[in-house]
């Protein structure tokens, strides 16, 4: 399993960290030439999002301010794949949004953490909708 951050920001950063804990590989896309000093073999860094291997993606992680979602979320319609699980920490984006642009195909969830995510003991509240 292979998951894709989209943007290092603070969420960003306490989500990668914790998933190359627990040994998962991942792909951070950011915009921003921000440098992430992380030294695991099972984590890459994009720049360009025509830098993804959409193919090896099973889970898309959105972690972006609310104002730059649904462009963001536009530019990705093409790249996403039936099989990708689209996970949204966006702040007030709903679900439907984000289906409404991406088309039923996905399992959409919207993930809503609270600030103890950062020390592992987060309440966190998921929520996803049957496209059927």
């Amino acid at each position: 399993m292979t998951v894709l951050i989209i943007g290092y920001g603070n969420l960003g950063e306490i989500i990668l960290n914790g998933l190359l804990k627990k040994k998962k590989r991942v792909i951070v896309f950011e915009k921003r030439k921000v440098t992430i000093n992380k030294k695991e073999s099972n984590f890459e860094v994009v720049h360009n999002i025509n830098d993804v291997s959409w193919n090896r993606i099973s889970m898309i992680m959105i972690c972006v301010k609310p104002v730059d979602s649904m462009e963001l979320i536009k530019n990705l319609k093409n790249n996403i794949l039936n099989k990708h699980i689209v996970m949204s920490f966006v702040a007030g984006l709903e679900v439907k949004k984000i289906s409404k642009i991406i088309g039923n195909k996905n399992t959409i969830v919207r993930v809503m953490p609270n600030i103890f995510m950062s020390s592992g003991n987060s309440a966190t509240g998921l929520y996803s909708q049957r496209s059927d």
